[in-house]
């Protein structure tokens, strides 16, 4: 009765080894995504909360925390004005990121469509996990004569147009929903 005993824990060992490394096996082949840290070169509040969804968003991108800093646009006045400086503007905030850190940039800058008309319009540069994302946001019209009035330009944003957030917030779902693998 005894070896019987000796014998059946002896299986159940053997058993419980092979189980062991049958599961170590197939977890070793499981790729783990590390959980990782974003910057965000701003500390607009607008732009952080824009910022979150990389942590909410179904897609699932990893990112744990992010942290705001401040970061300087390069360009004369802070204004951009036109395209190429609104890009530019938005990376250069990133040169201070040289060991592969993983950042999220936004930059509005205005750009004049007519002699009366202008638009506000957003550039989103992201580096993650080594890979660049960018692009633009839809624009927002507004007369010329309220570009140097911020108060009245977000009045007639809200009035006449879309939010910032929604302009940042839609982009950067668009910027998202062409992520492959994070």
């Amino acid at each position: 009765n005894i070896m019987v005993g000796r014998r059946m824990s002896r299986r159940k060992r053997v058993m419980r080894s092979k189980k062991q490394k049958l599961l170590k096996r197939k977890l070793s082949k499981v790729k783990v995504k590390k959980m990782t840290t974003i910057y965000l070169t701003s500390k607009n509040a607008v732009k952080y909360d824009v910022a979150t969804m990389l942590i909410t968003h179904p897609k699932q991108l990893n990112i744990k925390t992010i942290i705001k800093v401040e970061s300087e646009s390069g360009i004369e006045g802070g204004q951009p004005y036109g395209l190429e400086e609104t890009k530019q503007g938005c990376i250069n905030r990133t040169n201070q990121f040289k060991n592969k850190e993983n950042f999220i940039s936004i930059e509005n800058g205005f750009v004049r469509a007519t002699e009366k008309i202008w638009y506000d319009i957003a550039y989103i540069y992201i580096r993650l996990n080594n890979k660049i994302y960018s692009g633009w946001s839809s624009k927002r019209d507004f007369p010329s004569n309220l570009y140097n009035n911020t108060s009245e330009l977000v009045k007639h944003f809200e009035k006449n147009s879309i939010t910032r957030h929604k302009q940042l917030s839609d982009c950067l779902n668009k910027i998202i929903s062409k992520m492959k693998d994070c």
